[in-house]
Parts: structure tokens; C-alpha cells; sequence
């Protein structure tokens, strides 16, 4: 029984052309409305990430498995927010606030040459020492990973990653090729990259890192290496090295860290290229 609905669709088009298809339309109704919810689907993944979408299940905090790390190594700035609209220094810690209050003191003074327009206080690029860690040749890098995941990310959070203004990306993880410290039961991980552009009441804080110019979307597929075991209690949050993010988008461009690109010694096509040679390794491994 066809709805009146549908018949109304086709009556208005009726005409010297469309109408002997009509029973056509009205026996492929369902057919053409799962095109069309596809086509919505399709526009859901490809529009621009609206701050309603980004925090979507997101964790508030991820606390720390080491004794001496008191305050949370993850906090959202929702949860950083007082009441009041005010800033919780108590909760990102006192090294935070110092920090702040340095950085804000060199802003104005213009010293600092990453200084926003408006008046943000820019957070500078985080380095970390691996020494003895051997990464000359790309197998010597996949060998000093303890972890690589391959898998997308669904939802962004901004908020403070040990102090630092952050992103926090949620990835669902569609496949672990190699895996010995991330909890790999849990279906998602979480990424923290080095950006971010917020405001907690008049204080507004940024962060950008010249070593990590790409800026994540929801529907990108990322490949992450993990060199470190997990600092967080349930082990699902990685901190990454700059050669350590491989993303691709939904109109499939990618963007591989240069290091990875002269560790292969050849043009690398795409994600499903180096996660090929990714399992080639780890299979000789």
C-alpha cells in the first residue's frame, strides 16, 4: 500500500515525462529514500565540526598511574572552569598558573614571537629527549614503537595535557598493528596534539607547534606510533612524537610527517600504502 505521501511526490511531478514512471518510483520509494539518508550521512562527515559536536562522550580527566603526578594528566576545560566562569589553577597546578603568568608577562612585553592578535597567550612547542632510542632507518623505527594503531577519529575536546593547552583527539581503533602497552579492549584511544585556541572566562590560551601544522578533523583516519607506555591509569592515552601522527581526510589527502617520508626513501602514496609496509615489518619482526 502506497503512502499518501509518496503519492503526492509523484502527482507533483507528473508530466509528459516523468509520469509513466511513476509506479516505478512509488515500487523504489524505499530504495530512494536510503540514497537520500546516504547522501545525509555522506554531508554529517564532510561539513565543518561545529563546537556542539566536539566534545561528544568526551573524558573531563585521565589521571596518572605515576605517584608523583598529582594533578590529572588530562583536563577538559570544561572541567577547568569554576562556577564563577573562573579558571581551576588548582586543578591544572601550580606549574600551569607560573607558566601563565610568565608567558602572559613576556606577551606583553613582546617578547614572544608567536603572539596572537588577540591577545592569547601562546604556549611554545614541548621537546622531549629519547636518548639511546634508534630511529635511523624506518625499521628502527617501527622497532622502538611499542605500540601502532590504525583507526578514526569520531570526536575533539580542547583542554590541558600536563599544563599545556591541547587537543584531545578520540579515535576509534580499527586495528592494532603492533601492540604491547596500549589497553587495546576498550574499542577507542585517545591522542593529545599540540593545538589549541580557547577561552576559560576572560583568560584565553593557545597553543600551536610548527612540528605538527596539520589540524585534525573528525572522519580522519590517523596511524599513530606509541613510543612510551601509556602514563594514564587505563592506558589509552598517547602522548605523540612529532614523526608519530600519519593522517589522512575523508576526501583522501594525507599528511605524513617529513621524517617518516625520508625513512622510506620513496613516494609514499597514501595511508594504506604505509600501513602495508607497517604490517611487512612487523610481520619480520
Amino acid at each position: 500500500m502506497q503512502t499518501p505521501i509518496s503519492h503526492e511526490i509523484v502527482g507533483k511531478a507528473s508530466g509528459w515525462i516523468v509520469y509513466p514512471f511513476a509506479n516505478f518510483w512509488r515500487r523504489d520509494l524505499q530504495f530512494c529514500m536510503l540514497v537520500v539518508s546516504i547522501v545525509g550521512l555522506l554531508s554529517i562527515l564532510t561539513r565543518p565540526v561545529t563546537s556542539a559536536e566536539t566534545a561528544i562522550d568526551m573524558p573531563d580527566l585521565f589521571l596518572s598511574r605515576l605517584e608523583n603526578q598529582v594533578t590529572p594528566l588530562w583536563v577538559s576545560a570544561t572541567a577547568a572552569t569554576t562556577s564563577n566562569g573562573d579558571v581551576r589553577w588548582d586543578l591544572l597546578g601550580e606549574g600551569c598558573h607560573t607558566t601563565y603568568e610568565i608567558l602572559r608577562s613576556q606577551d606583553a612585553k613582546g617578547y614572544t614571537s608567536g603572539r596572537l592578535e588577540d591577545g592569547c597567550v601562546q604556549w611554545g612547542p614541548r621537546f622531549r629527549d629519547r636518548i639511546g632510542v634508534p630511529r635511523d632507518t624506518f625499521n628502527q623505527l617501527v622497532e622502538s614503537c611499542t605500540d601502532i594503531l590504525k583507526g578514526t577519529i569520531v570526536a575533539i575536546d580542547q583542554g590541558f595535557y600536563r599544563g599545556d593547552p591541547s587537543s584531545l583527539l578520540k579515535v576509534r581503533a580499527e586495528s592494532f598493528i603492533k601492540n604491547r602497552t596500549v589497553a587495546s579492549d576498550a574499542g577507542f584511544v585517545y591522542i593529545c596534539y599540540p593545538y589549541a585556541k580557547f577561552a576559560i572566562g576572560e583568560t584565553k590560551f593557545c597553543k600551536a607547534d610548527e612540528r605538527f601544522e596539520y589540524r585534525p578533523r573528525v572522519g580522519d583516519t590517523v596511524i599513530a606510533f606509541q613510543f612510551d607506555e601509556p602514563l594514564d591509569v587505563d592506558r589509552l592515552l598517547l602522548d605523540p612524537d612529532p614523526e608519530s601522527l600519519s593522517f589522512e581526510n575523508v576526501e583522501g589527502r594525507s599528511d605524513v610527517p617529513e621524517s617518516i617520508k625520508r625513512l622510506l626513501s620513496r613516494p609514499l602514496r597514501g595511508l594504506p600504502e604505509l600501513e602495508q609496509e607497517l604490517r611487512r615489518l612487523t610481520q619480520q619482526q
